[in-house]
């Protein structure tokens, strides 16, 4: 049994290492869609929130 997961063992790393990037990938996708949502928000109390909550270092303004 040990020859079979040695054989299915990179098959499963890789899948992993999709799983994650396709993952981050969709977390910064919707972190986008927040960021059109504030924007277009005329509230100045959320346009203070989301100023404190994404911080000097990221990219988004």
């Amino acid at each position: 049994m040990g020859w079979l997961q040695s054989i299915f063992s990179p098959f499963k790393i890789l899948w992993n290492r999709i799983q994650f990037t396709h993952t981050r990938h969709r977390k910064r996708k919707g972190l986008y869609v927040l960021y059109e949502d504030v924007k277009c928000c005329s509230c100045e109390d959320v346009q203070m929130l989301w100023s404190m909550l994404v911080g000097p270092e990221t990219g988004f303004p």
